[in-house]
């Protein structure tokens, strides 16, 4: 497990060319400090100070991949193995529902009321929890968003706020660290290739394998020319490609695609 910290919270407005900007940002991260700096700066835009990012399939975890919480806080959470009997872990192995922590834990067993009063204690009264499936087919993973010392009615709107970029953030998450750092990302016996590509990724990576034209392209991903066209321009926009050619070969190196 990875922590760090980073200051308070700033805004970030929503573009549709968003979701292929974190791929760029996060795939030119050359270890995993620096892809955790990346999220967290990221993080710190969409107007929160703190984030934790886990695989629900790694039965060996003890805690999340990255985590920015207080070190004396995860201390707690560890030693007293909160993480295989929190609520909220629970719930994200099963779903893929976002929502508030302080909306789950209305009903609680003794272990999750005192999950609960150590988020209190450090001065975080809600978490935003986003669980989704996997890249690599393996169980879900989850992304939670909290902001210390901000009350639930305010951090609520916060999450509204930038509720159409949050997702985009958990599948780059998901997907970078999956084809970059398997390591820390890919539990034991997982496949270590995405099975599920973001459409930007998918276009580029086609163009890359095969020698056809963008109608081409298109009808092979199922998708309409102008989607496909409109994939290939936010990614090549977004790794400062001016052609294919240069976008495909900035992808590969950067461990975005894998050419075969």
């Amino acid at each position: 497990m990875v922590i760090a910290h980073f200051p308070g919270p700033k805004t970030m407005a929503y573009r549709p060319n968003i979701e292929s900007d974190f791929y760029a940002d996060f795939a030119r991260a050359r270890n995993p400090i620096e892809f955790r700096q990346k999220i967290g700066a990221t993080v710190n835009n969409l107007a929160f100070s703190d984030f934790a990012f886990v695989r629900m399939n790694t039965s060996e975890a003890e805690g999340p991949n990255f985590a920015t919480n207080p070190d004396k806080q995860l201390e707690i959470y560890q030693e007293e193995g909160f993480y295989e009997h929190d609520l909220m872990v629970r719930y994200a192995k099963e779903n893929t529902k976002p929502l508030f922590m302080s909306q789950l834990y209305v009903t609680q067993t003794p272990i999750d009321k005192r999950v609960y009063e150590l988020n209190q204690a450090f001065s975080y009264y809600d978490y935003y929890c986003i669980p989704f499936a996997a890249c690599n087919g393996h169980g879900n993973v989850m992304l939670a968003l909290s902001q210390r010392g901000v009350r639930p009615v305010t951090f609520q709107r916060r999450v509204a706020a930038c509720k159409d970029v949050l997702h985009a953030l958990c599948v780059a998450i998901d997907y970078v660290g999956t084809c970059k750092f398997p390591d820390l990302f890919v539990g034991p016996g997982e496949s270590r290739a995405a099975k599920t590509i973001p459409e930007p990724i998918r276009v580029l990576a086609t163009l890359a394998n095969g020698d056809m034209p963008l109608p081409a392209v298109a009808d092979k991903l199922g998708m309409t020319l102008e989607a496909t066209e409109m994939n290939l321009r936010t990614i090549k926009l977004a790794l400062s490609a001016k052609t294919n050619n240069a976008a495909i070969k900035h992808a590969i190196t950067t461990g975005l695609i894998t050419y075969t």
